[in-house]
């Protein structure tokens, strides 16, 4: 029986593809869990599936249309056999060594995540931060690295959520708040990163913007009054400043006023329903 799945997502990385899977099995020997190697192939245009073929003792799946990063993390979980899966991607910036470590810890924790050591450039970091903070705000919880490819799953787990995640890179940031919220244990191992082969397939723009807006879904689904209660304190202030700033000058009640103290109240009853909806979903599914 298979304990460890090991799920390398790939798309056009021929250059490196064959010396990082060397590398991965060189590594793996010293693992004294059974595992297999699962090579997924997102139909990359160069000779990747080629040179993939040619590496023995890894089993490879090739999708046949490009469907995305998440994508290929979820055909490599719904491939597996082990009772972990670990995934960790195929473009050489995760080093193989350190997977002793993640999986020395895989009986305790339902997710085990390489926290990357390393420096990003002025733009990358600051969007970096912003979305690292909103997230850090909406699970209450202070993350490390909170989209990092390099993890190990405990596979009942992830089966569970599998379909609701994303086809595109933001399947880690979704993973990591979806256990955050619900309440699963997470350990963060710090690990250096090796440079990358080829270039980056994130687009800086499209992506961060994907991120917020996939942080925003989840933050609704599982812990909804933390984005609603900033906008109705935002309202509510607006509307008590207007409302006394107008009695004192004129006198009178501004209907403006009475407007935003009411939509304040509004949007405070929507979060708080919608809230308890979500404690009840997830007392269910517990």
């Amino acid at each position: 029986m298979v304990e460890l799945s090991i799920v390398v997502p790939i798309y056009n990385e021929e250059k490196a593809i064959q010396g990082f899977l060397g590398k991965l099995k060189d590594v793996l020997k010293n693992v004294k869990i059974s595992h297999e190697i699962i090579a997924v192939d997102d139909a990359s245009s160069d000779k990747t599936y080629e040179k993939i073929k040619r590496v023995k003792g890894v089993r490879v799946v090739r999708h046949p249309y490009n469907k995305g990063y998440g994508a290929s993390l979820k055909t490599g979980a719904r491939e597996s056999k082990g009772k972990y899966v670990l995934f960790i991607d195929g473009d050489g910036e995760h080093d193989p060594k350190y997977i002793p470590k993640l999986i020395r810890h895989r009986k305790t924790y339902d997710m085990v995540v390489g926290a990357r050591q390393f420096r990003s450039s002025v733009p990358r970091a600051i969007a970096k931060k912003i979305i690292t903070a909103f997230a850090n705000y909406v699970s209450e919880v202070k993350i490390p690295d909170l989209n990092c490819g390099f993890r190990l799953v405990k596979r009942d787990i992830l089966m569970e959520y599998l379909d609701s995640l994303p086809n595109r890179f933001s399947f880690t940031s979704t993973i990591t708040m979806i256990f955050i919220k619900s309440g699963y244990s997470i350990k963060y191992i710090p690990v250096n990163v090796l440079k990358r082969s080829g270039k980056s397939k994130i687009n800086p723009v499209k992506d961060f913007i994907n991120f917020l807006v996939l942080v925003m879904k989840t933050s609704l689904i599982f812990s909804p009054l933390r984005v609603f209660l900033p906008f109705s304190l935002l309202f509510f202030v607006l509307g008590m400043g207007y409302l006394v700033y107008y009695i004192m000058m004129y006198s009178d009640v501004p209907d403006s006023a009475i407007f935003l103290l009411t939509t304040s109240i509004l949007i405070f009853f929507f979060g708080f329903i919608s809230d308890q909806i979500s404690s009840l979903k997830l007392s269910k599914s517990a």
